[in-house]
């Protein structure tokens, strides 16, 4: 989708440029966030200070939050809050025409990006309906949730999260998106791995392995970018966190999912 591959370059640039994340003023309690699956991507509502709801998608392969034209000028330059009152952050935001921020005919407002959600613990609920921002603490605790062993994380510029992989029984790096609908691959996975059909029959992270995978050829930038000479590379989307929570805290560097 030409939409995510623009948000994925501007994103990555930033990040390269080495510009930290804004730090958010996080509450003491957790905050929910009614979260809504739309074409195998999670969105979220955004509202503006007068009120105005908006629709983002959420996305971890984005430096910075993005939004479309009409989103732009629905929010009118007003500060824009996720939850109880959660501020999105604008520093360095960018606005895209509408075109690149059209999911199925529908024009998306804009994307929840690292910058915002880096500030906190965050628990994908895709499965329960729900996003959750929880002020980080000195170890990451999910009462209630039954999540896996840590996967470690690699994280870039307090943004991009990398970690490894294993597709249907090879390793590969791998970057973390779950604004892109499937796994996004370069040609050398899918020589390597023989996968057909657009379908992966194992896709592991940690302990943890999910089947059934929808796989995509990509020029995402971020596999040029992290993987020059072509090597195989993976950019891991939403299919895992529609599977079941997925839980990443970028200060503790870590990433749970279901428990196997």
């Amino acid at each position: 989708m030409r939409t995510m591959t623009i948000v994925a370059l501007a994103g990555l640039t930033i990040a390269a440029d080495g510009t930290a994340a804004a730090a958010q003023t996080p509450g003491t309690a957790p905050v929910e966030i009614p979260l809504e699956v739309r074409s195998g991507r999670m969105t979220v509502p955004v509202r503006a200070a007068d009120g105005t709801e908006l629709r983002f998608l959420v996305t971890t392969g984005s430096a910075v939050t993005v939004l479309s034209e009409s989103g732009a000028a629905r929010a009118a330059g007003r500060p824009l809050t996720l939850g109880g009152g959660v501020p999105v952050d604008m520093e360095g935001s960018v606005t895209l025409p509408d075109s690149d921020l059209t999911v199925d005919g529908v024009v998306l407002d804009g994307l929840v990006s690292n910058n915002t959600l880096n500030a906190f613990d965050v628990l994908f609920d895709a499965p329960g309906g729900r996003l959750v921002l929880k002020p980080i603490g000195r170890s990451v605790e999910w009462p209630g949730m039954k999540l896996s062993d840590p996967v470690r994380l690699r994280v870039y510029h307090g943004v991009v999260l990398a970690l490894d992989v294993e597709l249907d029984g090879i390793e590969y790096p791998a970057m973390l998106e779950l604004g892109a609908p499937k796994l996004l691959v370069n040609q050398r996975v899918l020589d390597e791995t023989g996968i057909a059909e657009g379908v992966a029959d194992v896709l592991r992270l940690g302990a943890t392995t999910f089947h059934g995978v929808p796989v995509e050829l990509s020029d995402h930038p971020s596999i040029a970018r992290f993987s020059p000479n072509g090597d195989g590379f993976v950019v891991v989307g939403t299919p895992p966190a529609l599977a079941c929570p997925v839980a990443i805290s970028w200060v503790h560097r870590e990433l749970r999912t279901c428990v196997p």
